[in-house]
């Protein structure tokens, strides 16, 4: 092998031996690589048929060009044609009960094969995952794909038929050489998926076998071989970021090249690994607590093999050189990025303690599902609390808005009193899903205290009770009184709770759908400003867009503002202009407690604002996405908190942001041991909904709950 070992260990770490130590790594996986790229057998790198050289060689860095070969390459000795493929039984494959109760699961033992085309072929084995003695096994994360069953494999000498997309999975992982568990669990074959009872008893299984796993396997699909170049990418990075002892600043930036040998910024390595981005594996809600909860990871995207940590080291590389690399990425690559930047950070937090149920379920929004029901059952692992003694008792065929109704009612009773004053601030007429839906169900309207899981995405309004660092505290030491009385289904379904009114909504702003309905009439976005910029690309002019709409809002929500002004309806506030300016902040000016390390403080928010309004009237690229100052901050976080909301003054002569469905009449109030104000509606006497969840300045900190007593709080009931 024509490959050796860089010389100077223990010798300073200069961009020679940097360089040396990449190539010898691109070298050395060039050769692994090639040995498995025999299209006709699994175990072979084509030399069974007298193929040339090593098939995939390094990249060429720098002026001194190498290649990887083999000296003496041995023949395998295999045979060309499949004299007798294994044929597939007519026998269909019966499952046989399990006791799930006690904890038992199925794994799978995988039959090696000769040919790729061989068919899959399992035994499977019933072991108890609560056993300290059970079998190693590992466990599959892959992309379910589309949910047609017309391949079929070999179990336990029957047939059983599965989709294409496991198939190709297990054949990729048949074919892999790297030692692995003797057995594996694979959801689709190890739990009878057409047996309703069984289903339901093994879903809460599942964390347990994600934890118990000594490894769990990600699949990210198959992909061409050609994908090579970003692999040898990905492995260099990896070698020399351990070796710089993860000190990546010497990485960032141009000049990679002389000082670790690494390519260019814009040589087609960068771009071709980003090919895994695109992933469905990515989009999934189920492959967050898959990988959540391993110990090991070990990644396959097609024929080639990685660490999870190879692929993390490569992303953060990547995120740290920006627009070097990022810019240059095509949409879906970019979204596929900052999915896995969610789950690595998800990963974390959850491992340290420092993710609350509900703030995952929001941050896991837009995932994609198969069935609705798994906006809750995909992160059940991860969602039950770790002391109680009372599970969810789950039924995976009840309807979609009954699930979500019971495991909400689950949340009150069991879950920590914070978890459950959370609740409320996801709920709401204001966060129900909108027509047109892809649920055929048609069920019982869900109360309008319980989330609708299936509402939430990206384009969502922003949740006032986690919208800053340090969270709000308008109730103030006042106790939660919460319980869900009634049954699902009924007109007498509702919680308890105390509150305090702040007063009715008397004005309001018009919402997004309202101004762009008014502008329809022949007015248009370009009115608002001096004159329309000459954009340069695609990504530009919808950002551009959305700077217009905000502006739009904002000159709506100053006449109401300003006509409260000269009324003098706000004479609470010493200075209103000010008071306006932190409002569209939703009291998040980046300071003090709220202060993060990629921020800067916003001093004058009165100032900011009028720099915003100005800029996005000019086009001053000081404003641009990415920019890092106070007024480019004021613009990103106002738009943030000001989305799919109203301004709004009530007849207590407050100001706030308010749910886009608000309505004047509907009244604001403090709920017992709840973080943020509320709008609710009535229904009747004592009797509301929920609007949802309000920015009202001058209450987030307590200050009204310190000057009423107990007295104050009356009962009421949420429907």
């Amino acid at each position: 092998m024509d490959a050796g070992m860089p010389e100077g260990q223990g010798q300073q770490l200069t961009p020679e031996l940097l360089r040396a130590s990449a190539n010898f790594a691109s070298q050395m996986a060039a050769i692994s690589a090639s040995t498995v790229t025999c299209e006709l057998h699994e175990h072979c790198d084509g030399s069974c048929r007298g193929n040339g050289p090593v098939e995939f060689q390094p990249l060429q860095v720098g002026d001194n060009p190498f290649r990887a070969s083999v000296r003496d390459r041995p023949v395998y000795n295999l045979p060309l044609v499949q004299d007798n493929p294994t044929e597939i039984p007519s026998v269909t494959f019966q499952y046989s009960p399990i006791n799930s109760a006690s904890g038992e699961i199925r794994v799978l033992r995988l039959h090696e094969a000769v040919f790729r085309s061989d068919a899959v072929v399992v035994d499977l084995i019933t072991i108890n995952i609560h056993d300290a003695n059970h079998p190693s096994f590992g466990a599959l994360s892959y992309h379910w794909g589309e949910m047609v069953f017309n391949d079929a494999i070999i179990c336990n000498g029957k047939q059983l038929t599965i989709n294409a997309s496991l198939n190709g999975c297990l054949k990729r992982h048949r074919s892999d050489w790297l030692e692995k568990p003797e057995f594996l669990w694979v959801d689709a074959i190890c739990i009878d998926q057409k047996n309703a009872s069984e289903l339901n008893q093994q879903l809460p299984l599942m964390g347990d076998i994600y934890r118990g796993a000594q490894t769990v396997f990600v699949d990210f699909g198959d992909v061409q071989r050609e994908w090579y170049i970003g692999y040898d990418l990905m492995l260099r990075t990896c070698i020399v970021r351990k070796m710089l002892h993860e000190s990546v600043e010497e990485l960032v930036g141009e000049g990679l090249q002389e000082r670790a040998g690494l390519p260019s910024s814009s040589h087609v390595s960068w771009h071709n690994f980003a090919v895994v981005f695109t992933s469905p594996w990515l989009q999934r809600t189920w492959t967050i607590q898959e990988v959540v909860l391993a110990k090991e990871i070990r990644c396959r995207y097609g024929l080639f093999n990685f660490e999870w940590d190879a692929l993390v080291s490569m992303s953060h590389l990547m995120g740290l050189r920006g627009r070097h690399v990022v810019m240059n990425l095509m949409s879906q690559q970019m979204v596929g990025m900052l999915n896995l930047d969610r789950i690595l950070r998800i990963r974390l937090e959850f491992q340290a303690r420092r993710l609350t149920p509900m703030q995952l379920l929001w941050r896991t929004r837009d995932c994609k599902i198969s069935n609705p029901r798994d906006k809750v059952v995909g992160l059940l692992a991860m969602l039950m609390p770790t002391l109680t003694r009372n599970k969810f008792e789950l039924d995976y065929t009840w309807p979609t808005d009954k699930l979500f109704y019971h495991f909400a009612k689950y949340v009150l009773k069991n879950f920590h009193f914070s978890d459950r004053a959370a609740l409320l601030s996801f709920a709401g007429l204001s966060r129900r899903r909108k027509p047109p839906q892809d649920i055929t169900e048609v069920g019982t309207p869900l109360p309008s205290w319980v989330p609708d899981w299936l509402a939430h995405d990206i384009t969502s309004a922003a949740v006032f009770s986690i919208i800053r660092e340090k969270p709000f505290n308008a109730s103030k030491g006042t106790p939660l009184v919460m319980y869900a009385l009634g049954e699902y289904g009924t007109d007498e379904c509702f919680i308890t709770q105390i509150g305090y009114s702040l007063g009715k909504i008397a004005s309001l702003s018009r919402n997004e759908e309202q101004l762009r309905t008014d502008y329809s009439g022949g007015a248009t976005l370009e009115s608002a400003t001096n004159e329309r910029p000459v954009v340069q690309d695609t990504n530009s002019a919808a950002l551009w867009n959305e700077d217009l709409k905000w502006l739009q809002w904002h000159n709506d929500a100053a006449c109401v503002f300003q006509a409260a002004v000269s009324e003098e309806k706000l004479g609470r506030y010493e200075d209103p202009g000010n008071a306006f300016a932190v409002t569209l902040l939703a009291g998040d000016d980046y300071k003090g407690d709220n202060a993060t390390a990629t921020s800067v403080p916003i001093e004058d928010p009165s100032l900011s604002l009028a720099a915003v309004v100005a800029g996005i009237s000019s086009n001053n690229t000081r404003l641009m996405l990415g920019t890092i100052n106070p007024d480019s901050l004021y613009k990103t976080q106002a738009m943030v908190a000001c989305r799919d909301r109203c301004f709004a003054v009530t007849a207590h002569g407050y100001i706030g942001l308010v749910p886009a469905c608000s309505q004047i009449g509907d009244e604001i109030y403090l709920l017992g041991g709840v973080t943020v104000p509320f709008v609710l509606r009535q229904k009747s006497e004592m009797k509301f909904m929920i609007v949802g969840d309000s920015y009202i300045h001058s209450v987030m900190e307590g200050e009204v709950v310190d000057t009423i007593s107990g007295d104050d709080w009356k009962p009421i009931f949420i429907y």
